[in-house]
């Protein structure tokens, strides 16, 4: 209806919408290494230690001109938080959704503004890829940030309670295409 007329509008600046809780959008990869994603955070944006040393990781690899079809489905969409990391994971399986590349957060983060997840109805945005160690070899999740400290990349341990607080967004791949 009218209301899901006027999100599509207003979040056409950087290209999601949301259609029956489940928002779409796609991302272009660069090629930008681990190392180049570090400098540009550490310059542009904020960067959590734990996000740092995975991009750093051998384990965290690039791609150039793959275009990601991203889908990222709301916690809301469940209607009980119990087991919800495996009902999101059931979920995906269901729709033939796939782990994103870890690379998809940096790309993510790079066109979606705090405003952009907060006007998804979200305070953070949890990329499925394969987790990658962090500097305490802890397997990690990169997580999308929006609190008012600005736009921050950070990890998550698939362990943390943090996994399940409202308004969370998780992000797989419906697509990769060379472009």
């Amino acid at each position: 209806g009218l209301e899901n007329a006027l999100k599509a509008l207003e979040s056409s600046k950087c290209g999601w919408k949301e259609e029956n809780g489940i928002i779409n959008l796609s991302t272009i990869s660069n090629g930008a290494t681990g190392k180049e994603w570090v400098m540009k955070f550490l310059k542009l944006y904020n960067l959590g230690t734990e996000a740092e040393s995975m991009l750093l990781s051998q384990s965290f690899s690039t791609t150039n001109n793959i275009e990601n079809k991203i889908v990222i489905i709301k916690d809301s969409y469940f209607k009980d938080g119990t087991d919800l990391i495996k009902k999101v994971y059931a979920e995906a399986k269901n729709r033939n959704w796939s782990k994103p590349s870890a690379e998809t957060a940096c790309n993510l983060r790079e066109i979606l503004s705090d405003e952009d997840i907060r006007e998804m109805n979200l305070t953070r945005i949890l990329v499925m890829h394969e987790p990658i160690n962090d500097f305490m070899n802890d397997p990690s999740l990169f997580c999308l940030d929006s609190d008012s400290r600005g736009k921050w990349l950070s990890a998550l341990s698939e362990k943390t309670k943090r996994i399940r607080e409202k308004k969370t967004g998780f992000a797989f791949s419906v697509s990769s295409i060379q472009t």
